[in-house]
């Protein structure tokens, strides 16, 4: 009996598939395709526009809450000084206490510098500025993102007793001064 050509053409077509389906099967993919690649690389550029400034509003917010906690810490040393002496320091050095992390410029009325701020004796307040831009000694107080002050209760100062938050215009110490009372400059109690 005679084959006819249509079936021999499908006998050696199956045949010739079989053989490309049994060559490529063994074979595995190895690494991955352009578009993969850019897939994950765009990922990680958004996760990273996103996760970066969070990090960094995340920082300068614990370092400001570090110079609020030395601001209470030095509003209380110069309160208990008031009342076992009668009146206020004239210096950093006639408390007996000191603030952790910081170290005294000179002995008179100039600055304690901290970590991450730095603070000055005034007569009748402390005031303390962040200094997160720059740590050098000669930080400008014109350069802070925020300026706190503590004014002494037993003055006759508008503030008595009371903190006082003034952002420098910057993103960041508006933030902070939202975050600790509401506004960008406010006036809150210890």
């Amino acid at each position: 009996m005679k084959k006819s050509r249509c079936s021999e053409n499908i006998k050696e077509t199956d045949s010739h598939s079989r053989v490309l389906r049994t060559a490529t099967s063994g074979m595995t993919a190895k690494g991955f395709t352009l578009i993969e690649l850019l897939v994950v690389v765009l990922i990680v550029a958004i996760l990273a526009a996103v996760a970066v400034p969070q990090y960094q509003r995340s920082v300068f917010k614990s370092r400001m809450m570090e110079m609020v906690a030395g601001m209470h810490h030095a509003a209380n040393m110069f309160e208990m000084y008031y009342l076992e002496h009668g009146g206020y320091p004239s210096s950093w050095s006639k408390t007996d206490t000191s603030l952790p992390g910081c170290t005294v410029k000179g002995d008179s009325l100039g600055d304690i510098i901290c970590n991450f701020y730095r603070m000055d004796l005034n007569v009748g307040s402390i005031w303390a500025w962040d200094q997160t831009k720059d740590t050098g000694t000669n930080r400008l107080r014109d350069d802070a993102n925020v300026h706190l002050y503590y004014f002494f209760k037993h003055t006759t100062q508008t503030y008595a007793g009371k903190f006082r938050c003034i952002s420098k215009g910057t993103k960041n110490g508006q933030y902070f001064c939202k975050q600790l009372c509401g506004q960008h400059t406010c006036t809150f109690n210890k």
